[in-house]
């Protein structure tokens, strides 16, 4: 039997932005913000295209970072180390090189493997507010993109003001760390369904958190992607709508430091269809890789 190939909870929502939109404005109308900042963090004039994209993943790390350190928790596999410790990747990246300003040049295996140890090696010191650390994660944000795009060769520079952007953040979210109070904290939790893929930014306590740095302050579907997560957590363990593990879901809006959340619990009227569309795009989903591979 072959294996399923797992589609992208992300890909599944936005070709589904219409159909899911009116379960998205009932999610936003029981969200309860806490106070924004008095003003926006806008991102610098230069960013162009995938700037934005590489620069939230790169705040991510950070963040995750950051409640690791605060909370000494050990962060989840990430997506790079997932991609080192499978041997399939391992012909490709060994193949692959990476040249450095200074003209070195090495395996895109050795160079990946260096850029997830520098990020480890300095949560574990602590270092979380240093260039080099803003850095790192910029570089493990880069890998990661280029993971996700399936072509780990095309990799790029950074703009120059891209780590300004993120100590800006960074320091938002610092003084703003109220709002990441708790007992539990998860880093990095994935949620091993066997068709849809998905992996969450954070989760405290029974809150599951997920990370937007758009200019915007809520980008489309923010809050359905969310609910689905907790609904995928649930259906990993035999359960339905009534029992989540997380119960609350929420956006942290970096560029506003501000922190939406819904209790999933006072919005059931949602949480059935919105399994219900799980339920069909993973059926669907099988239903295409059992015609191609027949």
């Amino acid at each position: 039997m072959s294996m399923c190939v797992r589609t992208m909870l992300t890909r599944v929502l936005t070709s589904n932005r219409k159909r899911l939109s009116p379960l998205e404005q009932a999610l936003r109308e029981k969200t309860r913000w806490s106070a924004k900042a008095p003003a926006p963090i806008l991102p610098p004039r230069t960013y162009r295209g995938r700037d934005f994209m590489l620069a939230g993943r790169a705040f991510d790390f950070w963040l995750r970072g950051y409640l690791g350190v605060k909370y000494h928790v050990t962060e989840g596999t990430t997506v790079n180390e997932m991609v080192l410790q499978d041997p399939s990747w391992w012909p490709y990246l060994d193949e692959a090189t990476v040249t450095y300003e200074d003209g070195r040049v090495i395996s895109m295996r050795s160079g990946l493997a260096s850029t997830v140890q520098v990020r480890r090696d300095a949560i574990r010191r602590g270092q979380i507010d240093s260039e080099d650390f803003f850095e790192s994660c910029i570089d493990n944000a880069m890998a990661e993109r280029l993971y996700r795009s399936g072509d780990m060769t095309n990799a790029s520079s950074h703009p120059d003001p891209m780590i300004a952007d993120l100590r800006a953040l960074a320091g938002a979210a610092m003084a703003r760390h109220a709002l990441f109070a708790g007992t539990e904290v998860n880093l990095n939790p994935a949620f091993p369904h066997p068709t849809i893929a998905a992996d969450g930014d954070f989760a405290i306590d029974a809150c599951l958190v997920d990370i937007k740095t758009t200019k915007e302050l809520i980008p489309p579907l923010a809050f359905t992607q969310v609910a689905s997560y907790a609904l995928l957590e649930a259906w990993c363990r035999g359960c339905h709508v009534e029992c989540l593990r997380y119960h609350r879901a929420a956006i942290y809006s970096a560029r506003y430091a501000a922190l939406g959340v819904v209790d999933l619990r006072h919005v059931s009227g949602v949480l059935a269809p919105l399994r219900a569309f799980l339920e069909e795009a993973a059926e669907r989903h099988e239903a295409q890789q059992s015609s191609a591979t027949a």
